[in-house]
């Protein structure tokens, strides 16, 4: 617990430290972006932009992990994190209520145009999380040698500074766009270092024991009480994402004042917008960030589909079995994973609406639901039905899977 309470006493203090110091930050922050943005050097802002933009890189990782690896336990709580920071992000945006930096200060260009709340910074949040806890999850022989696999030293050593450069790029970079002060790019990393450190001091190694034995051949599978628990949580958390969306929406945190001083301002700055945005638009202010937090749901999904399709794991048999494959089966396999990732595509680009409710029960819950169920029930049954599946698969069905002795390598 000492890590808890010392993690906790220096948030805490942090916090207090930041709501004390804002205005001062700010007002630093103003000349400093001002600075930067008009010293810009040619091919500056396609190099943050590259920091900033490029994070899907990390999911892409896991999901490559997922398919090869026999680490797919590590691949599944990693994805889990980032749906975790990105809803935990939402949140306190909508708690803190604060306007990006080029919302109403004239001088500096709006270079990226986010249209949510700015504190704290969801870039900082995001990159930092996803930088330190790749290598944790994905790849822990890194940081310590494995029974199986051992890194030379000099990779940690490059592993480190590549988290160090990237977490401060897309966090300098995110001051130099205008999109954020640098009080909300810190903000950010404080509260993703405090959710990484806890979560790998406390839950991770609990976790991944717990699906391992539940997982195992002849184990006790997902329980209900699990899914009873996390049903429940899951709705607190966006019951109390709801209280501060209204609390918003109701203009008893912010006023209207503000408000169209801000929509202005995008108006205004942003060269990609071309209409104006009101107050209930879904792609706005508290109505954006209401909508995110729902990204809990993929959580939620992914344990219920594992619940639902009842197979089981075994990461040793796995790693033997698929090291065996004829390569042309490990393509089907992978090709039949990117088809059935496609269902959420036409969720992601043909739902075009700013009515926050229909934006949130066609788009957001339905990419939740499927992008859950495609890696857990909707792949391992297809597995199987294809007669695909390997001997040690993640959720696989116990019968009809592919002899790797008739479909090795060579063979």
């Amino acid at each position: 617990m000492r890590t808890f309470i010392l993690s906790t006493l220096f948030l805490g203090v942090y916090v207090i430290l930041d709501i004390i110091l804002n205005d001062l930050m700010w007002d630093a922050n103003t000349k400093l972006t001002v600075y930067l943005q008009n010293k810009e050097f040619k091919g500056e802002k396609e190099i943050m932009t590259f920091f900033s933009d490029w994070l899907n890189i990390f999911p892409g990782i896991a999901l490559l992990v997922f398919m090869f690896r026999e680490n797919k336990l590590g691949a599944i709580l990693y994805g889990c994190m980032i749906m975790f920071i990105v809803s935990l992000n939402s949140l306190l945006k909508n708690i803190y209520h604060q306007a990006r930096p080029f919302w109403t200060e004239e001088d500096i260009k709006g270079l990226q145009c986010n249209k949510e709340f700015g504190k704290p910074s969801g870039h900082a949040m995001q990159s930092s999380l996803m930088c330190f806890l790749l290598p944790c999850i994905l790849f822990p022989a890194v940081w310590r040698d494995q029974e199986n696999v051992k890194y030379p030293k000099v990779l940690r050593v490059i592993s480190i500074a590549i988290i160090i450069i990237w977490t401060s790029v897309t966090g300098l970079s995110r001051v130099f766009f205008g999109a954020h002060t640098f009080g909300q790019v810190l903000l950010g990393w404080v509260y993703s270092g405090y959710v990484m450190i806890n979560y790998m001091t406390y839950v991770h190694d609990k976790l991944l024991n717990y699906f391992k034995t539940c997982l195992a051949t002849g184990g006790p599978g997902i329980g209900r009480r699990t899914i009873y628990i996390s049903t429940f949580v899951t709705f607190i958390w966006i019951m109390i994402s709801y209280l501060f969306y209204r609390l918003n929406r109701n203009e008893i945190l912010i006023n209207n004042g503000e408000v169209e001083m801000w929509l202005n301002a995008m108006l205004r700055k942003c060269a990609s917008q071309t209409n104006p945005y009101k107050f209930k638009s879904a792609s706005v202010l508290q109505n954006n960030c209401f909508n995110n937090s729902f990204q809990i749901l993929f959580i939620y999904f992914l344990l219920l589909g594992t619940k639902l399709c009842g197979g089981t794991y075994d990461e040793d048999k796995f790693y033997q079995n698929f090291a065996k494959l004829r390569w042309t089966l490990k393509v089907y396999r992978v090709v039949l994973l990117l088809v059935l990732l496609l269902i959420v595509e036409p969720f992601v680009f043909f739902i075009v609406t700013e009515h926050l409710s229909a934006v949130i029960l066609f788009q957001t819950i339905p990419i939740c639901f499927f992008g859950g169920f495609v890696l857990t029930y909707f792949y391992s049954k297809s597995l199987f039905y294809l007669g695909l599946n390997i001997q040690g698969d993640f959720l696989n069905a116990e019968s009809r899977v592919i002899s790797t002795k008739i479909h090795a390598n060579g063979v």
